[in-house]
């Protein structure tokens, strides 16, 4: 793979990655980020992607830093809440405290039957997670604790209405804390 193809992929993949934006997060990049002269016939890493408003080229490495240091900020515990999950996708992440609560919203299409599996991500941190469900107004209407093997929680959703709802991944009781995984199946 020559250069120019290279940059190519590393655009597409950064493309990509915007489209996957929340649109809370494409607001705060559009404040920095002008999409107005993608070159992706540039044949060196630096390829341009666009211009920053004060005129400072922004390149790929730059858009990557943006997303990156997003991505890990503190998960909010509420509906603002950017971190999201997708059907097929699993999410990492770290319960800090025991009274940490990170939510995920996901979008879910009516006649679906869901399975939401949240797991502890190894045995040294001992986290016996607990997965609520709840609705577009964060209210909960499904709660696991054991469904699952070996402490780890398991939600089964058939959706009534194409909307976006939410995983609050917590631990049992407020009694732990550590590493997990979060997955979206389709039953």
């Amino acid at each position: 793979m020559g250069i120019a193809q290279l940059v190519r992929y590393r655009i597409t993949i950064l493309q990509e990655m915007y489209n996957s934006m929340t649109e809370e997060q494409k607001e705060i990049f559009s404040q920095y980020f002008n999409p107005g002269g993608r070159r992706t016939e540039q044949t060196t890493e630096d390829s341009d992607i666009g211009t920053w408003k004060d005129s400072v080229v922004a390149n790929a490495h730059t858009l990557e830093l943006l997303l990156i240091q997003d991505s890990l900020k503190e998960v909010r515990a509420d509906t603002k809440t950017t971190a999201f999950v997708r059907l097929g996708e699993t999410k990492k992440g770290t319960l800090e405290n025991n009274q940490d609560h990170d939510w995920y919203s996901v979008n879910v299409k009516a006649g679906i039957t869901y399975k939401f599996l949240l797991k502890h991500a190894n045995n040294t941190d001992r986290l016996d997670p607990w997965l609520n469900m709840r609705d577009t107004n964060g209210k909960i209407i499904k709660s696991d604790d054991d469904s699952a093997s070996d402490l780890n929680s398991l939600i089964q959703f058939k959706a009534t209405q194409n909307a976006t709802y939410y995983l609050d991944v917590c631990s049992w009781r407020e009694t732990s804390h550590g590493q997990f995984s979060l997955s979206v199946m389709v039953v």
